[in-house]
C-alpha cells in the first residue's frame, strides 16, 4: 500500500498515512491532517469556545459553543417549534395561542347517561364531543332501544357501507350482486323511496326495503345469510302475502342461480 508522509497539525509529529485516504480528504477540501484521533479531537476542542446565545424560539438565554454545528435553541421542543414556524410565518402566533387554549381547557367533562341517568366524567379532546352513555352495557342498551323504536325494521346499523355506481350498498354481497347483474345485463333498481313495502308485525305496520327490484321480471331481490333467513322468515312471508309480490331471498350464490335460471327461461 502506498503511503504519504504528513505532519500533524496539532503536535507537529510526522507520520505516514495511506495515500488513497489522504487524496480523498484533499478532494473533499480538507487541509489539516492529524497523527491520531486524540490529536484531532484536541484540536477541535481548542478551536471552539463556550458562548451565551438567545433561543430563536423563546428568547431564553442558554450556553452554546462556537462550533459550526452549535445549538441555536435552548431545548429540542423549542427547536421543533422554530422549524415548524419557518414553514408558515403565521404558525408561530397560532401555536402560542394554541398553547394558551390547551392550558385553560378542562381535561375532564361531566355527562349524564341517557340510559341509567348516572353522571360520569370523560376525557375530551375538544368541545364538540358528546357522550351519551357511561359504559359499554348502557351503549348496547341504547343501540337496542334505537333499533326497536326505528320504523325501519333493521334499525340503526354500524356496519361498513360500500359505494357502487354512485349508490350506497349495505354489504359486499349487495355490491358483488350488482356487479354480476350488470355483467349479465340485468336491469336493476335500488331506491328506498320508490321501492318500499309495508307489512304487519303484531298489529304494527312496518316498512320493508328490498335490496333490488328487477323491472324486467317484476321481482324483488334480497340477499341474506342463513341466520337472517331464519330470523326474517315470517317477515318475508308477510311481505309476499300482503303485497302480492315475488321476492328472491338467499345467499349470493343461491340468488345468482335463481336469476340465471330466469335468464335461461326468458
Amino acid at each position: 500500500m502506498k503511503m504519504t508522509e504528513i505532519t500533524c497539525n496539532n503536535c507537529g509529529k510526522k507520520c505516514e498515512k495511506p495515500s488513497k485516504e489522504i487524496n480523498r480528504q484533499k478532494r473533499n477540501g480538507k487541509t489539516k491532517f492529524y497523527c491520531s484521533l486524540s490529536c484531532s479531537t484536541t484540536e477541535i476542542k481548542t478551536t471552539t469556545s463556550n458562548i451565551e446565545l438567545k433561543c430563536l424560539w423563546c428568547d431564553k438565554s442558554f450556553l452554546s459553543t462556537t462550533h459550526k454545528s452549535h445549538r441555536t435553541c435552548c431545548s429540542k421542543m423549542c427547536s421543533v417549534r422554530y422549524a415548524q414556524s419557518k414553514v408558515d410565518p403565521v404558525i408561530h402566533k397560532l401555536s402560542l395561542q394554541g398553547l394558551e387554549r390547551i392550558k385553560n381547557y378542562p381535561k375532564q367533562k361531566k355527562f349524564i347517561c341517557v340510559i341509567c341517568g348516572n353522571s360520569f366524567t370523560k376525557k375530551v379532546n375538544n368541545g364538540v364531543i358528546v357522550r351519551k352513555t357511561c359504559s359499554k352495557e348502557c351503549y348496547s342498551k341504547l343501540i337496542s332501544k334505537l333499533s326497536t323504536e326505528n320504523p325501519n325494521c333493521g334499525g340503526e346499523t354500524n356496519y361498513k357501507k360500500y359505494r357502487y355506481r354512485g349508490i350506497w350498498m349495505d354489504s359486499t354481497w349487495e355490491r358483488d350482486l350488482a356487479e354480476w347483474m350488470d355483467f349479465q345485463r340485468i336491469i336493476w333498481e335500488r331506491s328506498r323511496k320508490k321501492h318500499m313495502l309495508w307489512w304487519t308485525d303484531k298489529e304494527d305496520k312496518r316498512r320493508y326495503y328490498p335490496d333490488f327490484y328487477l323491472p324486467q321480471y317484476n321481482i324483488y331481490v334480497d340477499t341474506k345469510n342463513p341466520y337472517l333467513m331464519k330470523c326474517d322468515d315470517n317477515k318475508i312471508k308477510s311481505v309476499i302475502k300482503e303485497n302480492n309480490v315475488k321476492i328472491v331471498c338467499g345467499n349470493i350464490e343461491e340468488v345468482k342461480k335463481i336469476l340465471t335460471d330466469l335468464l335461461v327461461v326468458v
